[in-house]
């Protein structure tokens, strides 16, 4: 830490994986993805003050975070089609969110996984979602392809600790 790396808080992670993923977004835009994820998928986001200005801060599993900043206003910030996959409790209302807001998504590269209806997505324990866009007013924040998936889904690596 003396190099200025490091977790973002003082204390060590609990978690499996990493413990935050540091993301730039759009300037203006952090107000607007804390009302998306919350929106979405019911979860607590906190507005924080980051180095550079306000962030948004989405927890993504015990001390686990993705963490947006803000680029200066002008700025583009490029996606080249990376993607988060996470898991949540919640998925069916998560999904149904998402459809009714016209986020679900099927990825072109994945063509046997189709989001369409409800059923499907419950079938596959997953759904994606490309367009984070403010619930408030529909405009389009930022694009990261989110691969939501089930606590059912056969990649979930704690499954076995559910039952």
């Amino acid at each position: 830490q003396q190099q200025g790396v490091g977790l973002p808080g003082d204390k060590p992670s609990l978690c499996m994986g990493i413990p935050y993923i540091r993301l730039q977004c759009p300037a203006g835009t952090v107000p607007g993805l804390l009302r998306f994820y919350s929106a979405v998928f019911n979860t607590q986001a906190e507005l924080r003050q980051g180095p550079a200005g306000e962030e948004c801060w989405v927890p993504i599993g015990t001390d686990q975070w993705l963490i947006y900043e803000e680029v200066a206003p002008g700025q583009t910030v490029p996606y080249d089609g990376y993607h988060v996959a996470i898991y949540i409790n919640g998925f069916v209302e998560a999904y149904r969110q998402a459809k009714l807001l016209g986020l679900v998504w099927n990825n072109p590269r994945f063509p046997h996984l189709r989001y369409d209806t409800e059923d499907e997505a419950v079938g596959h324990s997953e759904f994606r979602v490309l367009r984070l866009m403010d619930p408030q007013d529909g405009r389009e924040l930022f694009k990261m392809e989110h691969e939501v998936r089930a606590l059912s889904h056969p990649g979930f690596c704690a499954r076995t600790w559910l039952s």
